[in-house]
């Protein structure tokens, strides 16, 4: 009943955050004949102006129309608008695997944006990335929603409206306190809250998911995994013991690199808190598309591991080299520590 009760007042409510009713101009540019930009054929969409009804309509017959590929990103330049649009883009960007800013398009058809602003209902619509970024000096502010008139029964539909936005929230992996704070602000103000503030809520992750730190079984054994989606793939950190032998298995997307990653890149390093130590591999193949490479790890390089606040393996062609492959800062976390730590218990270590 709720959600039919907030289908039919949808014209009613919105967050308010310009005087004046804006156009909306949704444009696309792709790096086609744009070698200098290594973007592969991932587009960059621009959505500029107020955010209304037929929003994420438009939105989504532009990306159907232009077949925009996944892991594309739409920056946004937006006022605000209706905040039930704004959610309903926001579910549009995650169903179509978009990476969000915030910026306007510098000259039309080209790729490069600069600082734009974007705020109430656009904050919704922006969260709907699972990579999300802030170009520097951009704007985002968010505040209280609100009615455009008095109706009857506003003090139950703002509950109803509320509960909605919580529940957004929670879907797109967002910290609930994030709408609490929008409520610091009434709905003719505008808080801007710190990028640090933004990063604590997960509004900002700058192109890395948080790591989740599990403990599962396999054949009769367990073992601890690390897990992390980032803009460059999976990262997958597993530890578990043969025989009280502590091993590390690691898995990662090669990015098109399988070649390099098989038999150029065999400089493989373990990293624990930004420190570099290399290793070698017991094994290491390509497997359903990821590689896949697993090391014997001694008890002094375990027990390292065992408090770490981060983690990673990297490959370079040689030691010391400025470029790799892999990942090098996984956070751990007094979650992760705490089941690296029975893992390794259970070795003897």
């Amino acid at each position: 009943m709720a959600s039919l009760i907030s289908r039919t007042l949808v014209m009613a409510i919105f967050f308010v955050a310009a005087s004046a009713a804006q156009g909306q101009v949704i444009t696309g540019a792709h790096p086609e004949g744009l070698s200098t930009i290594p973007l592969g054929t991932a587009w960059r969409v621009f959505f500029n102006g107020e955010i209304k009804l037929d929003s994420a309509a438009k939105l989504e017959a532009f990306l159907r129309d232009n077949k925009v590929p996944a892991e594309s990103s739409i920056v946004f330049n937006s006022p605000g608008g209706n905040l039930y649009a704004g959610m309903e883009i926001g579910r549009l960007v995650r169903k179509y695997r978009l990476r969000t800013d915030v910026g306007i398009q510098e000259s039309p058809n080209q790729m490069g944006y600069v600082a734009g602003g974007c705020y109430s209902a656009c904050s919704l619509a922006y969260i709907g990335g699972r990579f999300r970024f802030l170009q520097k000096a951009s704007h985002f502010g968010i505040h209280r929603f609100s009615f455009t008139k008095p109706i009857k029964g506003e003090t139950d539909i703002s509950q109803i409206t509320s509960a909605q936005i919580v529940a957004y929230l929670r879907e797109m992996g967002i910290d609930t306190a994030f709408y609490t704070l929008s409520t610091k602000a009434g709905a003719d103000g505008m808080l801007e809250p710190p990028r640090n503030v933004l990063e604590q809520l997960n509004v900002l992750n700058y192109g890395f998911e948080k790591a989740n730190w599990s403990i599962e079984s396999l054949a009769g054994g367990l073992y601890v995994k690390g897990q992390r989606e980032t803009e460059y793939g999976i990262n997958k950190f597993i530890l578990y013991c043969t025989k009280k032998q502590p091993e590390l298995y690691i898995i990662i997307d090669p990015q098109g690199h399988e070649n390099e990653l098989l038999h150029i890149l065999n400089a493989n390093s373990l990293v624990i808190d930004g420190t570099l130590t290399p290793i070698q591999p017991t094994s290491r193949k390509m497997k359903n598309g990821w590689l896949n490479a697993t090391y014997s790890l001694s008890a002094v390089l375990a027990n390292s591991i065992r408090r770490a606040r981060s983690v990673g393996v990297v490959f370079q062609a040689r030691y010391g080299a400025p470029i790799f492959l892999g990942f090098d800062s996984m956070p751990t976390g007094e979650d992760g520590r705490r089941k690296i730590d029975g893992i390794l218990s259970s070795c003897g270590i």
